[in-house]
C-alpha cells in the first residue's frame, strides 16, 4: 500500500503517464492497424480521457486523497474507466498485432495498476497486480472441458473484456445488460456458470442471485460475483445468498480462468452426482415395481445406461423382467 503523503502525486505522475502514452497511440494511424487492435485502442484513450476528466475535477480538492477516495461513489466512477484500460492494455500485450506498441501499452498498463492500488488502498493483491503477459492457457478441446457462461454487467465495455476471456478459455458465452434480461435467457437456455455483477440498473445483482436461488430448476447453477474491491460487504451477502465464489473488477484473466475451472468441476461433480441419486431412485422404484407385479423393462433405461454398478444392477432387472415375461408368453 502507497503511503498517504506520497499518494496524490502518484496519482498525478500516474495519470500523464497514461495521457501521455494515450495520446501517443492515438496517433497511430488506423489504417495499419486490425480492426479489433484499433476498437481496443479506442477504449483505451476514452478510458484515459475519463479518467483525466475525473480526476481533473477531484484533485482540485485539497482534502488527503485517502478522503477523496471515500466518498460515496468516487471509488466506482473512477475504478469503471481505470478497469477498462488495465484491462484492455492486458489483451492488447497478448495480441500479435499490436506488437508495435507493446512500449506503449506497457507504460500504460504499469502506470494503470499504480493508481489502481492508490484509489483501492483496500486491496492487499488486487486483481491489477496479475502481471499482463500471456493470456490464460485455452480449455483443451473436449467436450466436457468446455462450458456455457452468462454474463451479466450493465458495462458493455467490461462485459466485452469478459467475453474476449472466457471465449479465449474454450467457452461459448450469453450476455445480459441486467438481471431482468439474464432471466429471460435463463428461460431459454441454462448456462454453466453465470458470472454477476452486483451493481446494475433494473434489477441488481442481490435480486437476480435471489430470483435464482429460488428457483428448483437455477439453483443448482453456480454463480460468482464481480464486485469492486471496497465493496466486501455487498459480497458476503451474495455469499450468504448462495453465490459460489467472487472476482473483483477488472477481472484479471489467470484468476478468472481458476474461478470458472472450480466452478465448472464443482457443477460437473453435483450433476454426477444428482445423476446418480436420480438412478438409484429408478432401482428402487423398479424394486418395488417387481414386487408389485408391475415392472415394465422401459423404466431402468436410463439407468442402465449407466457404466457402473447401478447401471448393471438396472440391466440385472431388465434382463430378469424379459426372462420371466417370455416364460409367462411360452405357457
Amino acid at each position: 500500500m502507497i503511503d498517504g503523503t506520497d499518494a496524490r502525486p502518484t496519482v498525478e505522475a500516474a495519470l500523464k503517464a497514461i495521457v501521455d502514452a494515450t495520446d501517443g497511440l492515438r496517433r497511430v494511424k488506423r489504417t495499419t492497424l486490425a480492426p479489433n487492435v484499433a476498437v481496443d485502442l479506442a477504449r483505451i484513450y476514452a478510458g484515459g480521457l475519463r479518467l483525466k476528466t475525473l480526476l481533473h475535477t477531484l484533485l482540485q480538492d485539497k482534502a488527503p486523497i485517502e478522503e477523496l477516495f471515500a466518498r460515496p461513489g468516487v471509488r466506482h466512477e473512477i475504478n469503471t474507466p481505470l478497469n477498462h484500460v488495465v484491462g484492455y492494455s492486458e489483451l492488447l500485450l497478448e495480441e500479435d498485432g499490436a506488437r508495435s506498441m507493446a512500449e506503449a501499452l506497457r507504460a500504460i498498463h504499469a502506470a494503470a495498476r499504480t493508481m489502481f492500488r492508490v484509489v483501492n488502498p483496500a486491496a492487499a493483491t488486487p486483481a491489477a497486480e496479475a502481471p499482463a503477459g500471456p493470456g490464460p492457457t485455452p480449455v483443451p478441446d473436449h467436450g466436457e472441458a468446455r462450458g456455457i457462461v452468462l454474463l451479466v454487467d450493465d458495462d458493455p465495455d467490461h462485459r466485452e473484456l469478459l467475453r474476449r476471456h472466457v471465449a479465449q478459455m474454450g467457452h461459448k458465452t450469453q450476455q445480459a445488460e441486467h438481471g431482468g434480461r439474464a432471466l429471460e435467457l435463463l428461460g431459454k437456455e441454462r448456462p454453466d456458470v453465470i458470472l454477476l455483477d452486483i451493481h446494475m440498473p433494473v434489477m441488481d445483482g442481490f435480486q437476480t442471485l435471489t430470483a435464482i436461488k429460488d428457483h428448483p430448476a437455477l439453483k443448482e447453477i453456480p454463480v460468482v460475483v464481480l464486485s469492486a474491491l471496497d465493496d466486501i460487504q455487498s459480497v458476503a451477502r451474495c455469499i450468504e445468498l448462495g453465490a459460489e465464489d467472487y472476482l473483483h473488477k477488472p477481472a484479471n484473466a489467470v484468476l478468472l480462468n481458476a474461478r470458472l475451472a472450480g466452478a465448472l468441476t464443482r457443477k460437473r461433480l453435483r450433476d454426477q452426482e444428482l445423476q446418480y441419486l436420480n438412478a438409484v431412485a429408478d432401482v428402487s422404484a423398479a424394486a418395488v415395481a417387481i414386487e408389485m407385479e408391475m415392472f415394465e423393462p422401459s423404466m431402468l433405461d436410463n439407468a442402465a445406461s449407466r457404466q457402473d454398478a447401478i447401471g448393471h444392477l438396472a440391466r440385472v432387472f431388465q434382463s430378469m423382467a424379459r426372462e420371466i415375461q417370455a416364460r409367462q408368453d411360452r405357457r
